[in-house]
């Protein structure tokens, strides 16, 4: 790999790093409303809640596309596995890790869709995050781009303060164990107007 070729392949990566933790920061926002152990099935969240649910979703479905949707977009993982492949000791595990990441396609497709039809606009569809995506399917798929960053970040052997994982993690998920908390155990949550969104 040429000098060119590298300088171009670790502004790539930073790229991918600072949507990796934008992706995967409000995932775990999103999965700790919408699965949060304090929460009662039959107790209908407030709807700044809700909203809060469906904007972390928002944000990763558009995060997660950036780097998985093939296009015009600079920040994808196929690009810089592509750029790897050119350094002949690294080829045989970029080719591996396209070919894998090439078996969640149709998945990739259901993030894309909902980008483009349920967040692309705001429509009828506005109070509704939901879409064809199974979430235990996300979950495989999030560890597997961890995986490939993990790869590309050793790879070029990039400064640890551009390493997402030494972004500093949030305490997103204490925060709305906190919240679920004070709304279904307190009458601090009564008032406040109540949708069904699940």
């Amino acid at each position: 790999m040429n000098k060119e070729d590298f300088k171009k392949l670790y502004a790539l990566i930073i790229g991918i790093n600072k949507i990796a933790y934008e992706m995967f920061e409000n995932y775990l926002a999103f999965y700790s409303i919408r699965f949060n152990n304090n929460k009662e099935v039959t107790y209908q969240l407030p709807i700044a809640l809700c909203m809060l649910m469906k904007n972390h979703y928002h944000i990763y479905v558009i995060e997660a596309s950036k780097i998985l949707h093939s296009g015009k977009n600079y920040f994808l993982l196929n690009k810089a596995l592509n750029l790897i492949e050119k350094d002949p000791i690294l080829a045989e595990k970029a080719i591996l890790l396209r070919r894998k990441l090439n078996l969640y396609k149709s998945l990739i497709h259901k993030i894309s869709n909902a980008r483009n039809t349920i967040f692309a606009h705001l429509d009828e569809k506005f109070g509704s995050y939901k879409s064809e995506i199974d979430h235990s399917e996300l979950d495989k798929l999030n560890e597997f781009i961890k995986e490939i960053i993990h790869f590309l970040n050793e790879s070029i052997k990039i400064q640890p303060e551009f390493d997402y994982r030494n972004f500093g993690q949030t305490s997103i998920t204490e925060f709305y164990d906190f919240v679920y908390t004070k709304i279904t155990q307190t009458d601090d949550g009564k008032s406040l107007n109540s949708q069904e969104w699940f």
